[in-house]
């Protein structure tokens, strides 16, 4: 899914109204996968303060 709606343009450094980005919700909840996806594509890990778990 992630794959998808990369493709069609979604923005990765969206925030939710909690402030996080699909990078922190990924590292959250050990999707390194999606994380290295979402890296890969432009991800700003610098809006990421766990993206040292990778």
């Amino acid at each position: 899914m992630a794959e998808v709606l990369i493709s069609y343009g979604a923005n990765i450094n969206e925030k939710d109204r909690y402030r996080k980005t699909a990078l922190q919700y990924a590292l959250d909840n050990g999707n390194k996968n999606i994380a290295e996806l979402l890296i890969s594509h432009g991800a700003n890990i610098k809006d990421s303060p766990n993206c040292m778990l990778i």
